[in-house]
């Protein structure tokens, strides 16, 4: 009898360090996991960084195209303009001339 009881204790024990292990191995698990999630968050991080600071920099390069654009286009309108002018100075001074004099 004393043997069975022996028995039982020893495969009890076993079972226990068993048990021991497995909560043991659990933890490294989760330890491990954790330290993996932040690996990836953090690449993950810096690959959105990386991702955004190239959408700025396009954002910035088609915002300077646009100002140059646009600076042609209104620099050729005051060329047209000037021209305007230039041509027509001398009927716009006269009409200036005869609305001052008519009164």
């Amino acid at each position: 009898m004393n043997e069975v009881i022996t028995k039982l204790y020893e495969i009890e024990e076993t079972a226990g360090n068993i048990l021991k292990d497995v909560n043991q191995r659990k933890e490294q698990l989760q330890k491990q996991m954790e330290l993996e999630q932040k690996v990836y968050d953090m690449e993950m991080e810096q690959e959105l960084e990386a991702r955004l600071e190239e959408m700025k920099q396009h954002l910035i390069a088609s915002a300077d195209e646009e100002i140059i654009s646009l600076e042609e286009k209104h620099q050729e309108q005051i060329r047209k303009l000037d021209g305007t002018y230039d041509e027509h100075l001398e009927e716009l001074a006269e009409s200036i001339f005869n609305r001052i004099t008519e009164v």
